[in-house]
């Protein structure tokens, strides 16, 4: 239920008032399925059960009264969820991170995470990760008396010349060259 408060509410726990629950028609429609899906145990049964079970957990988080109305909740933009991985991003942008993990963070498909996130910046996940880096490597170079290999480390990059052929081409210049004039 936690993840379906969250999906419905936007929080994971939510304490509901004691209260009478109103019968509404679909809620009731929805019982009589589920029972009777139940009994039938015909192929496909465990899914149509999950899915209804869904459905009426839904309709009654929609209609009890909670502490938390729906009137004062506004699930979150998909620009604040871009937002919010853009931030993961940048504090963690030494670490590997999946499109699975972004996407999740997002609470979207992985695909339509692809798409908005570069709608938003006009970049890949990707893309904007490696020009974050890369940002943070110019940064370590000029203030820094660390190797460049250690550098790389830092800044999430494996050193090599992948490393180098990826620096070169945002730069112009190798991290060797770059450290050198600045």
């Amino acid at each position: 239920m936690d993840t379906l408060t969250l999906a419905v509410y936007g929080k994971e726990k939510i304490e509901f008032e004691n209260r009478p629950l109103p019968l509404i028609p679909s809620f009731l429609s929805l019982i009589k399925i589920y029972a009777e899906e139940f009994q039938s145990k015909e192929a496909g049964s465990v899914l149509m059960l999950e899915t209804l079970s869904t459905q009426i957990s839904v309709i009654l988080l929609r209609h009890l009264c909670s502490n938390y109305s729906l009137e004062r909740f506004a699930p979150p933009s998909s620009e604040e969820r871009i937002q919010k991985t853009i931030e993961l991003l940048k504090d963690c942008y030494d670490e590997k991170i999946s499109l699975g993990d972004l996407a999740a963070v997002a609470q979207m498909s992985s695909y339509h995470f692809l798409r908005l996130f570069k709608n938003y910046t006009g970049k890949t996940p990707h893309q904007y990760l490696t020009e974050f880096r890369i940002e943070k490597v110019k940064h370590l170079l000029i203030s820094s008396r660390l190797s460049i290999t250690e550098i790389c480390h830092r800044c999430g990059f494996d050193y090599g010349n992948h490393f180098s052929s990826i620096f070169k081409k945002s730069v112009g210049l190798s991290p060797r060259d770059f450290r050198k004039k600045s």
